[in-house]
């Protein structure tokens, strides 16, 4: 790892930052992607129909890309479903539990008669519903008490009847008839439920392809006008208080770096600048040239692709690769609940993340939902071991007090009052600069 000398101030940007450039956030893009599936598909394509089960759910708020995303992994069976791995696993347990009850008290059963009263015959004893035979010389043993109807009454201690109740634990055939019942509707549920997802599999994986391939194409232009007018302001003011800038995003659009490529400002991604455009962390070290950004694309970029062992990023406006081994694979980290496997460059990036917290003063964050957990975590590390850290935070304070994570920190979190595209966001950040830095 690089020895970086990272700046004072960190700035963070989520997909709201890119919403100011003429981009969709999660929740506009999931409904633009319905409109787009409605106008090509058959009305009756079942994959019209679970896009519609996924994206219009009664009484719960919109599902956005990420709960889109999350669903369709798991159904297609990309990634495993905790929620639907319980429900199966549960239901096979159950299934299990009960055969094998079944199979315990049908060897019991085997082993009794037809429940009957004890004048049908010298060899039936009842006691609490329970009837199993008995030897001729345990019945006339003097062991046994019973009462005027003939039925136990009462198992003398030591009787061999005594240890043979224990074992049995008042088992009827009742309870045998009730168990295989229970353990037949086990089984059928458990054949619905496999059933059931099995059935979504194929529909799932063709929404989540052209999912992933619609999320390639949008992210991969933008509004170059929108995008000067929010983003240029803003980087010359904080290159105008800070030497350099370490800039992290959790977006796939390439909007920061063609801003800075219109401007003087050099920026820094971490490939090699000539040659084949490899990753190589390559990030100028220890301080970045006056007036430069370095930008750490946290969940990877529309123009980052896996060649062989080698990440590569390939100029603006290309959205797919083919080599003779087939096309090229994008290194997105799509936004899933559960963003289980990182890779590299992904995990060195979020380790320049984490050290770059511990060395700034001020922590600006914009358009960021703060609902990925790594990210809110190590916000949260960072908060706890540096007491003096200060956060300036552009979007809706829900964000911050509903985070689990950053909840205990939330008095050092200055929410701004205007979004960013704002005519007056730069107004009220200069403000803030003004009385922080």
């Amino acid at each position: 790892m690089r020895d970086l000398r990272y700046s004072d101030l960190l700035m963070l940007n989520g997909a709201g930052a890119s919403k100011a450039c003429g981009l969709p956030d999660m929740r506009q893009f999931a409904q633009l992607f319905r409109e787009q599936v409605r106008s090509l598909d058959d009305v009756a394509s079942p994959t019209l129909d679970l896009l519609d089960d996924i994206l219009s759910r009664d009484d719960e708020p919109v599902t956005d890309l990420e709960g889109l995303m999350t669903a369709l992994t798991s159904l297609s069976g990309e990634v495993q479903d905790p929620a639907a791995e319980l429900l199966l696993r549960n239901a096979a347990l159950s299934e299990r539990n009960l055969a094998s009850s079944v199979e315990r008290l049908s060897d019991y059963l085997g082993e009794w008669t037809t429940m009957a009263p004890l004048t049908a015959g010298p060899y039936q004893i009842i006691t609490k519903g329970a009837v199993f035979p008995i030897s001729g010389p345990i019945l006339s043993s003097p062991s046994l008490a019973l009462d005027a109807s003939g039925l136990i009454s009462r198992p003398v201690r030591d009787s061999p009847l005594t240890a043979t109740r224990t074992d049995i634990g008042g088992i009827t055939r009742d309870r045998v008839d009730k168990h295989r019942a229970s353990l037949s509707a086990a089984r059928q549920v458990l054949d619905d439920w496999k059933g059931y997802f099995a059935g979504l599999k194929p529909a799932a994986a063709e929404l989540l392809k052209r999912l992933k391939s619609d999320i390639q194409n949008t992210y991969s232009t933008y509004k170059a006008r929108p995008a000067g007018r929010s983003y240029r302001p803003l980087l010359n003011e904080l290159l105008r208080r800070f030497p350099y800038l370490d800039v992290f995003t959790l977006n796939y659009d390439m909007v920061v770096e063609g801003v800075l490529s219109s401007s003087r400002h050099g920026c820094f991604t971490g490939f090699r600048t000539s040659g084949n455009r490899e990753w190589h962390n390559a990030f100028p070290s220890p301080v970045a040239p006056k007036g430069s950004v370095r930008l750490y694309k946290l969940h990877g970029s529309v123009n980052w692709f896996q060649m062989g062992r080698k990440v590569i990023e390939l100029p603006a406006g290309i959205t797919s690769i083919t080599t003779s081994a087939g096309a090229a694979q994008n290194m997105l980290i799509y936004p899933i609940t559960q963003k289980l496997v990182y890779g590299e460059p992904h995990l060195t990036l979020f380790h320049h993340f984490a050290r770059a917290l511990r060395a700034a003063r001020l922590c600006l964050i914009i358009g960021c939902s703060l609902r990925d957990d790594l990210v809110s975590s190590t916000l949260a590390f960072a908060a706890r071991d540096r007491p003096d850290l200060r956060f300036i935070f552009c979007g809706s304070p829900d964000a911050v007090a509903a985070n689990t994570w950053l909840k205990p920190f939330s008095r050092r979190f200055l929410v701004m009052e205007r979004r960013f595209g704002d005519d007056a966001f730069l107004t009220e950040l200069k403000g803030i600069l003004d009385t922080t830095v």
